[in-house]
């Protein structure tokens, strides 16, 4: 049973970035540099919102809700749809890579490893405003109950 609940929510404005590919040579592995400014970035507003944060051990739920630009030669009632939120964007980057830049750039920072994220969503619009809405659910550690817990099952 999970327990504990802490909620942090906190945005970052700008165009919302992918995880970028990671490439090989010379017998190494490279992040691009675009992703490691982003998570950068993201670390920077998360610190920001919660300065004092320690990396918390329990399971995790990570929301994401990124906001893209409108482009320019759309419609007029293209844009003023855009402008409630009732336009979903579908194109390219693909809605998980959003959120694993933002899974991997709070690692080590709100919690000790990305592996604790259990569950999440993640969405993309059009906005006039772009920015990434990040949703952060902590739960207590999960830890071996006092009292045995009594089974559901019935005895043979």
């Amino acid at each position: 049973m999970l327990t504990g609940k802490k909620t942090i929510k906190f945005s970052v404005p700008g165009i919302p970035q992918r995880k970028k590919r990671v490439r090989f040579g010379q017998g190494r592995a490279y992040t691009h540099k675009d992703t490691v400014n982003y998570q950068s970035l993201v670390k920077l507003f998360f610190q920001a919102r919660c300065p004092a944060w320690k990396p918390q051990a329990g399971p995790v739920i990570l929301d994401t809700v990124a906001y893209f630009p409108v482009p320019k030669s759309r419609t007029k009632w293209f844009k003023e749809m855009c402008e409630h939120n009732e336009v979903p964007f579908v194109k390219c980057p693909d809605y998980d890579n959003v959120s694993k830049v933002v899974a991997d750039a709070l690692n080590e920072i709100a919690y000790r490893d990305d592996r604790q994220i259990f569950d999440g969503r993640s969405r993309e619009f059009y906005s006039n405003r772009p920015r990434l809405n990040v949703t952060l659910t902590f739960y207590d550690e999960i830890k071996r109950p006092k009292k045995p817990i009594p089974s559901l099952l019935p005895k043979v």
